[in-house]
């Protein structure tokens, strides 16, 4: 089911199914929730004097479980160096060109493709590595510097570029393919950021002056522009990520008082509406930073008065629960402190403490999960069962590709048979 009009007939198929599936979900615990266990991934140990491992930040993954982000330097702490992680291969570090000190690695697509930064002494430049290839996406004429920030299985990337000195623009969003970087044109300026890309080409980010004044996110398709508007109750909005159905979450600023930017508050956006997530308890900002097709949302909530204070967050059917209220098998990690990314397996990535340096990468992979639990809530029920009828006789292509069972491309009665025979497991 490929294209707004297939997504259209799923959100038809769901306003229908709606009474029937509210009884199902009763009957079947729709808040039913996975167990995780965590994979540490960290750098090297860093020579004397600093006996210990550069502290390591996961920023991505993809649906292989294939984990990016980047390392500190052992010899330089205000370095970073961009690194890939597989179960089969452990960390890898990037290969960086001569002539950079430093570089990033802020997202990888499902055939490898990564991207991020590269960075002189005092500039970033957006970089594409494919294979053994490094590409340096380059800086327009008018900007001193480029960020690369995502990247789809069409090899498509997106990030922003700017100029730092004159400010003109501060931040211009771009979309870079076949080699040609281009503007993305919005309706709202003069800055802009393009900060996530689906598989369908739909972008998100901000438009505006400013992203704490008066900035919207949107969703640009194809030289269209859907502007989402401001959070309920507050004066600005961003776009962190979008999935293959089109959903779009992030965060944006609500009055406080004493507070001239107001406090961020996360957002969940589907055809046209906006809803603000609750909080965890306790904790007054929030900010939802990734989703994936079975609209599983992630992010972190901190103190108002004490932002040192971070907790990681899960939200899915309506309910926002800890994420270290999850772990089952920590793996030595003694704080998970923010997460970065989910994939389509349920799969997540973040960052804490580890057991021999302050700064790890964190895997959380769910426990004893089953290709027929369609919406990764680790329970096979009428929520997976209506999800996949929904995509009956449709190629497996988002945001369908989750109800192809196994995994032959299409959705048939080959999976229906599957997720029957787990029914309630």
């Amino acid at each position: 089911m490929g294209g707004a009009s297939g997504i259209w007939r799923r959100r038809e198929a769901w306003r229908i199914l709606g009474p029937i599936l509210a009884v199902g979900v009763t009957a079947t615990s729709a808040h039913a929730q996975c167990q995780y266990d965590v994979t540490i991934i960290q750098a090297p140990v860093c020579p004397p004097p600093l006996p210990e491992p550069a502290a390591t930040f996961a920023t991505a993954l993809n649906d292989f479980g294939e984990v990016v982000g980047y390392h500190r330097q052992c010899d330089e702490l205000t370095l970073d160096e961009a690194f890939v992680w597989s179960p089969e291969t452990g960390l890898v570090t990037l290969d960086r060109p001569t002539g950079f000190v430093g570089a990033r690695a802020n997202d990888i697509n499902d055939i490898g493709d990564i991207v991020g930064s590269l960075r002189t002494n005092n500039r970033f430049r957006g970089a594409l590595w494919q294979g053994d290839q490094v590409v340096d996406l380059g800086i327009p004429p008018a900007g001193n510097f480029s960020m690369a920030s995502a990247v789809n299985n069409q090899s498509q990337v997106v990030g922003h570029w700017g100029n730092s000195v004159t400010g003109k623009p501060a931040l211009q969003a771009f979309l870079w393919e076949d080699g040609v970087m281009a503007n993305v044109e919005l309706p709202v300026g003069p800055n802009s950021d393009a900060t996530a890309i689906n598989d369908l080409g739909q972008i998100t980010g901000w438009m505006g002056q400013s992203f704490l004044i008066d900035s919207h996110a949107y969703v640009w398709d194809d030289g269209s522009v859907a502007d989402l508007g401001v959070i309920p109750g507050g004066f600005t909005s961003g776009g962190e990520s979008i999935n293959g159905r089109q959903q779009v979450v992030g965060f944006g600023q609500v009055p406080a008082e004493g507070l001239p930017f107001g406090v961020a508050h996360a957002f969940y956006w589907e055809d046209g509406e906006m809803l603000e997530l609750d909080s965890l308890p306790g904790l007054e900002r929030c900010f939802a930073v990734a989703i994936n097709d079975a609209q599983q949302v992630v992010g972190v909530c901190s103190q108002l008065d004490n932002p040192g204070v971070v907790v990681p967050f899960i939200w899915q059917n309506g309910v926002m629960t800890n994420l270290t209220d999850l772990i089952a098998d920590d793996g030595g990690l003694q704080l998970l402190s923010h997460v970065s990314s989910i994939n389509n397996s349920g799969q997540i990535t973040g960052w804490g403490i580890g057991p021999d340096a302050f700064g790890v990468a964190a895997l959380l992979t769910p426990v004893n999960s089953s290709p027929a639990d369609v919406n990764n809530d680790c329970a096979v029920n009428v929520v997976d069962l209506i999800e996949l009828l929904l995509c009956f006789g449709e190629p497996a292509g988002p945001p369908c590709h989750l109800a192809d069972v196994n995994d032959d491309g299409v959705v048939n009665v080959l999976d229906l048979i599957i997720l029957l025979l787990n029914f309630g497991s």
